[in-house]
């Protein structure tokens, strides 16, 4: 019989995308959730942190021009003090100070994570492959349907290669890529698809349902079977079997959160601009939609092998209302998000067996203007 039990949790070198530690407020060097992440993590499942230089790269662009727009607007304001006074005001900064200064923040930062730089492995990318593929616009490349002018993906591309250059001389250790880019994602996981080693998760909330199967001790090749079998389970569309049919889940939702789903122009800030609604009245103008927004999150086992694990649901319908002050239609969007926890027997043979919902809460609820507006 085969095992699902190993003897000892191995290392993981966890290589980060630029999308996982951005912040929009840029006097932070990351955002708050992955520094707590870390220090929670890092030491008690034996983590290193991998940055490759494209991320590094881009966090440094978009902090430095930040940087230098305020510096733009100080200088600005010293030339405008000065033709009030009729005296000459400056400071010390220059562009030059800035940019040093703003990585000479990261990198302090970075050290203090213990942290290794992943260089872009420029000599063995197959640069004819990758030109052809940025031509045809294949993953991670992407093109806009409806803007053809509009694409991305090369920077993708570099730390996609960097990842994988990783994955493949890295022995000792198991991999994991974070980023929350989809076509990006699969295009690794696909690349990387025979290597066991290696795993891809959307968020640090699934990497770190992840860690929580490593903490109970159990072999890899069983944990990515069942974290994947585990979405199927959950919910695949038009599979009856799936536990969003069998559990009956939106109707489940619907009764028990009726008050959540109607009249959502009570969630209106109460700082909107004033004459912005004309009676609060705003019309549907189409179906509500209801979605799985990531992979199933381990929670823990119960018992021997009846494991709980929480999915998280998002409940979406755009409406229509008119403003009182220019007599235009406006879309605004309603969006419910859901915590559904629900658990399952599994055996060794990663067979899930007795799956049933346990509970359903609502976790946010806003009403907001569309954003393509």
């Amino acid at each position: 019989m085969s095992t699902i039990v190993k003897k000892n949790i191995d290392p993981h070198s966890v290589i980060i995308d630029t999308n996982i530690l951005f912040d929009s407020d840029k006097s932070n060097v990351v955002n708050d959730e992955f520094d707590r992440f870390w220090s929670e993590h890092a030491a008690e499942a034996n983590l290193q942190l991998l940055i490759p230089e494209v991320v590094i790269g881009e966090i440094l662009f978009q902090q430095t021009t930040a940087a230098l727009k305020t510096l733009e607007r100080a200088n600005n304001s010293f030339t405008k003090l000065s033709s009030f006074t009729g005296g000459q005001f400056s400071h010390r900064a220059s562009e030059a100070r800035v940019k040093k200064e703003v990585k000479k923040r990261f990198e302090k930062w970075a050290k203090q994570k213990k942290y290794k730089k992943l260089i872009t492995p420029v000599d063995s990318i197959d640069w004819k492959n990758m030109i052809e593929s940025a031509i045809w616009r294949t993953p991670p490349f992407t093109h806009n349907d409806k803007k053809e002018e509009e694409e991305k993906g090369f920077r993708d591309a570099l730390i996609m290669e960097t990842v994988i250059e990783h994955s493949n001389s890295e022995t000792g250790k198991k991999i994991v890529f974070i980023t929350n880019d989809r076509v990006l994602r699969e295009a690794s996981e696909d690349r990387l698809k025979n290597d066991e080693t290696f795993s891809a998760f959307e968020t640090l909330d699934d990497f770190e349902a992840y860690l929580r199967l490593e903490k109970e001790s159990l072999e890899q090749s069983f944990i990515k079977a069942v974290v994947i079998r585990a979405s199927k389970k959950f919910f695949e569309k038009g599979n009856q079997n799936s536990l969003v049919y069998t559990g009956n889940l939106t109707n489940q939702l619907k009764e028990k959160f009726k008050n959540k789903f109607s009249n959502p122009e009570r969630l209106v800030i109460e700082d909107s601009e004033d004459g912005f609604y004309s009676d609060g009245t705003w019309a549907p103008t189409g179906k509500g939609i209801f979605g799985v927004i990531t992979r199933p999150q381990f929670q823990r086992i119960e018992g021997k092998n009846t494991y709980i694990w929480i999915s998280k649901i998002k409940y979406t319908r755009t409406y229509e209302g008119q403003s009182a002050f220019d007599e235009e239609l406006y879309e605004w969007t309603h969006e419910i998000f859901f915590d559904i926890s629900w658990r399952s027997n599994i055996t060794v043979n990663k067979r899930f067996t007795n799956m049933e919902i346990i509970d359903t809460k609502v976790i946010e609820s806003k009403f907001e203007p569309s954003s393509d507006q």
